[in-house]
């Protein structure tokens, strides 16, 4: 025989009986199911999101509306026309390099205001490291009206190695909504001073990970 009384979540709940347990168990499911969904709503459940940048999409450093040249040029990073190809910067020879590419990215509109914002860069040194260093690094701006703000990327430049890595630099996320838009300066960076040992650094991917909430 069973007996029961039961009420909504957070109310009486009185099984006996040889089924007891496996209705227990199912209601409390159901009511950790709710919890969830309560949460939701409420705009209190958030996720990671990752958003992979197409190499095609980044652009001139000074010149944001032109699209990068094959090869690299004065400060600059390049890209080919071939598919698949990597971001490359100029070779360090005797002496240091310092190449940028740029990007604007918009906040979405699922960006928790003030969550975790996350560069990811995949780079590697081509073949041989440099006499004294080999670096990839981000500045991260606010675009304001007609002018940029301070960089708030809180992460310095990291050193690589010849194999691909993920490389992650922290963007300080204060004061930051939806719809607001980030100028990102990508370096890849070669020191050779006193070496010859004239080879570039490499970047194959690049992603913007940042902390999304549920749409109420």
């Amino acid at each position: 025989m069973v007996s029961r009384h039961m009420t909504a979540a957070g109310g009486v709940f009185n099984v006996q009986g040889p089924d007891a347990q496996a209705v227990k168990e199912t209601v409390e499911d159901h009511e950790s199911r709710l919890q969830v969904l309560d949460l939701i709503r409420a705009g209190t459940t958030t996720y990671s999101r990752s958003v992979r940048i197409p190499l095609p999409s980044l652009r001139k450093d000074g010149a944001i509306k032109d699209a990068l040249d094959d090869a690299p040029g004065s400060s600059l990073l390049g890209l080919g026309d071939a598919t698949a190809e990597v971001v490359k910067g100029n070779a360090s020879n005797n002496n240091a390099k310092t190449d940028f590419a740029a990007l604007q990215f918009v906040l979405p509109r699922d960006y928790k205001a003030g969550g975790t914002i996350t560069v990811r860069m995949r780079v590697k040194k081509d073949t041989t490291l440099a006499t004294v260093s080999d670096t990839c690094d981000v500045i991260a701006k606010l675009v304001g009206d007609g002018a940029l703000g301070s960089d708030i990327c809180a992460t310095a430049a990291q050193q690589v190695t010849t194999s691909y890595a993920n490389y992650d630099f922290t963007i300080t996320p204060t004061g930051l909504v939806p719809g607001d838009v980030l100028d990102l300066r990508i370096s890849l960076n070669s020191d050779d001073t006193g070496g010859a040992v004239n080879k570039a650094v490499f970047m194959s991917a690049l992603w913007i990970i940042y902390q999304g909430i549920e749409a109420q």
